[in-house]
């Protein structure tokens, strides 16, 4: 039988200990005195919005994937390395550019 918790104040966790969401913790989110995490290790969509400043995506919280920018510039990167970037007049390409049939 499952059970419901209900809270009438914060859930407070420490450092380094995770809230795991789904029967396989598919959904884990935590942080780490430095930063938050927000983890997903199962199958399906992860859909993140945000009201700070912007949003960003790493491989293994090291190399830069994704960044973007509130209002501004979204940056791809390919192996953490800056590739392509949206601009205020346009977009901004750093290294070769092949186009496809």
């Amino acid at each position: 039988m499952a059970q419901t918790i209900k809270l009438t104040g914060n859930l407070s966790l420490g450092d380094n200990v995770k809230a795991q969401f789904g029967a396989g913790n598919d959904l884990q989110i935590y942080h780490d005195g430095g930063n938050s995490w927000i983890r997903d290790v199962g199958t399906g969509v992860l859909d993140i919005s945000t009201n700070g400043t912007g949003i960003q995506l790493t491989k293994n919280g090291a190399e830069g994937m994704i960044n973007a920018l509130v209002d501004g510039a979204v940056t791809l990167y390919y192996d953490s390395s800056p590739k392509l970037a949206t601009t205020s007049s346009g977009i901004s390409v750093t290294g070769d550019i092949t186009l496809g049939d």
